[in-house]
């Protein structure tokens, strides 16, 4: 018959499995006030103190388990479960080994220690602890998903299939097992895939944060930011004490256009976790988007100090605030060869920005020009590709296409484009533009490119696009356009005018005028050095591939006239032109001009467009925080000594307005 301690811990750990935790330990606590030494009330009552979050009270119980009962591997294998949680690895390790010591099939042992060692990044380590937890008990599912993520993190992503495979095989719903598996379809390349198991795992298991995390990952990748959005915001809501689940989200509203809502994201990590770098870094983009530039400036600086090698937000931070002092320590970076790839090139970025500033205009030239053959070797770009598919554009948006304007897909007033070559001043003509109370600036929107690639993928056996706009049919047509405009008019109000800013546009022209006929469209120019002078100097995270060569930007430019020319020439009169210079040099007029344009009557608040505070996404934020200045116009005779070839290239392309003075007085 039972004794009376054990009729307790029976009934104790009955309670304890069903979840009552407060009954458990009343009763544990019942058999210690009788024998204060008894191991398994002990073990039992560290148990529910490890699963209440209190570490130190568990490992306080275990160890007093350990020493009234020191020949219990359960006992070691659980204080260094409590040791592990509480920080304290070295003396974990130990525990976890004088568990393995006493029984050395002890698969629970084996699986815990391999955690540690995944925790620490000792991968060998864990997977070979992985392995001795599945030999001990084959039939242990959590511990092949276990070796699925370290093989993961190891680069063995087909045992790692393999693993997490076997661990759903042994439990068909386990949750973490798919979101896991969701993990190496990612690393792999098969994003498809990816989607797919995350989906799965929070299908099995809807409260799994970070199966919500990984799915927002994979959507995120997938340029599905909407969605992804929503499923970051899960995870930070199941978990609202996970830092990275707020920081995650964050990125995703920060590329949204959605800034104000970043810095509460970012603010929020920051509140779990004040020493996360790039939530200083990236909360410090976000507050420069909206104008708030001298508290961007005080985290950049946090995030360098917590981070020393931390090459973006060493740029970022002479973007804004440039100065000596911060010479020596990326030099440093640099000289020790403690950083490379993009790293490397944010380091010379940063570092042209600071001599830029102070005049020293041969050192920068240098560092720009390093940063830029850093950026090609690691891009692909064909000039001749490019110009072929120009060449592609010509031939299909021919005069005879535009005939029939009544085959159009909307005959919405509404989207106002402003484009042209990228630097050539779209986003002050969007700052102006947007200060009119009846206009809405929406930024630079993907989406007339995701179109294009839709048609290239639909037509594919027809050549794809452009070779497809013959034809596609009226419904086609006011399908696209529909897309385009639900995304244009999401959170512009009730605005008149929506302008959308992606400079690359100037390409998609034609497919502009065929979507929505009655869209505006506002071409932007600049003196041809200026602008590729200042592509050139610009640090782009992603695209315009063109930039880092001389020859290359010279040829693009080109390409870029021409094709301009041609749309002119197929849709006259639809396009207005304005000058940069003309827009620093006579404010009013121009900006008088382009109201005009785009149907709108006059609304003096345009004059003062530094002061609106619409979220401002560009390399040159603070440029249109401030009342129009001119010293940019001429800039590139501060480097005349260096564009010889830049010179040369353009004029070999047949761009003779290049090299000629500003119209300013110098």
């Amino acid at each position: 018959m039972p004794t009376k301690i054990e009729q307790q811990l029976q009934a104790g750990i009955e309670h304890h499995r069903a979840g009552r935790l407060r009954d458990a330990e009343n009763i544990y606590r019942s058999i210690l006030a009788d024998d204060p030494e008894q191991a398994d009330a002990l073990n039992l009552l560290g148990i529910v103190a490890l699963q209440s979050g209190n570490a130190q009270d568990a490992t306080r119980l275990f160890e007093a388990a350990v020493s009234s009962r020191p020949e219990n591997p359960e006992f070691h294998n659980m204080l260094g479960e409590a040791l592990r949680m509480s920080g304290k690895g070295e003396l974990a390790e130990s525990s976890y080994k004088r568990a393995l010591e006493l029984n050395a099939e002890f698969a629970g042992a084996h699986n815990n220690l391999a955690n540690l060692y995944l925790q620490m990044a000792r991968l060998d380590e864990a997977i070979g602890h992985y392995h001795a937890a599945i030999d001990a008990n084959p039939g242990f599912p959590m511990s092949y998903n276990n070796l699925g993520s370290a093989l993961r993190r190891a680069g063995r992503l087909d045992e790692a299939q393999d693993a997490f495979r076997k661990a759903i095989e042994l439990v068909p719903n386990y949750a973490e097992a798919h979101t896991g598996l969701g993990l190496v379809y990612e690393a792999l390349g098969q994003p498809d895939e990816a989607i797919q198991s995350h989906r799965q795992a929070i299908s099995l298991n809807p409260s799994l944060a970070e199966a919500h995390g990984n799915l927002g990952n994979a959507l995120r990748a997938a340029g599905q930011l909407a969605e992804a959005r929503v499923h970051y915001a899960k995870s930070a809501e199941l978990n609202p004490a996970d830092a990275l689940a707020h920081y995650n989200l964050g990125i995703a509203l920060d590329e949204s256009a959605r800034p104000l809502e970043a810095i509460a994201s970012y603010e929020q990590a920051l509140a779990l976790n004040p020493e996360h770098a790039e939530s200083h870094n990236n909360l410090g983009n976000a507050l420069d988007q909206v104008g708030r530039h001298d508290e961007a400036i005080r985290h950049y600086e946090t995030a360098v100090k917590l981070k020393p090698s931390y090459a973006e937000a060493h740029r970022n931070l002479t973007r804004l605030r440039p100065d000596d002092t911060q010479l020596a320590a990326i030099q440093t970076l640099l000289d020790e060869s403690t950083v490379e790839g993009e790293d490397a090139v944010h380091c010379h970025y940063a570092l042209a920005n600071i001599h830029h500033r102070a005049k020293r205009h041969a050192d920068a030239f240098h560092h720009y020009q390093q940063a830029n053959n850093l950026k090609r070797a690691r891009i692909q770009h064909s000039s001749k590709g490019y110009s072929e598919f120009v060449d592609r554009l010509i031939a299909a948006y021919s005069s005879e296409r535009f005939r029939n304007t009544d085959a159009g897909g909307s005959t919405s007033d509404v989207p106002v484009f402003v484009l042209g070559m990228p630097r050539s001043g779209t986003t002050l003509v969007e700052q102006i533009l947007s200060s009119h109370g009846d206009l809405h600036g929406a930024g630079e929107l993907a989406t007339l490119g995701d179109i294009e690639l839709d048609l290239t993928l639909r037509f594919a056996d027809e050549g794809g696009y452009p070779e497809c706009v013959a034809a596609l049919s009226k419904s086609e047509l006011e399908e696209a356009a529909s897309r385009y405009l639900k995304v244009l008019t999401a959170r512009s109000g009730e605005a008149r005018r929506v302008t959308d800013k992606m400079p690359s546009n100037f390409a998609r022209i034609g497919l502009i005028k065929l979507l929505m006929p009655n869209a505006r469209i506002i071409h932007c120019t600049r003196e041809p050095l200026d602008t590729c002078l200042s592509n050139y100097f610009h640090y782009f995270a992603v695209g315009n591939e063109f930039a880092c060569r001389f020859e290359e930007l010279a040829a693009y430019y080109a390409d870029y006239r021409r094709l301009m020319a041609h749309w002119k020439s197929v849709l006259p009169g639809e396009i207005i032109d304005v000058a940069y210079e003309d827009v620093v040099t006579d404010q009013e007029a121009t900006s008088r001009r382009l109201v005009d344009a785009v149907g709108l009557d006059w609304d003096p608040s345009c004059l003062r467009f530094h002061e609106n505070k619409r979220a401002v996404n560009t390399f040159n934020s603070m440029q249109v925080r401030q009342p129009i200045y001119t010293r940019a116009v001429g800039r590139w005779q501060e480097y005349e000594a260096h564009l010889e070839p830049l010179i040369e290239a353009l004029e070999a392309a047949g761009i003779t307005d290049a090299a000629q003075r500003s119209r300013l007085p110098q």
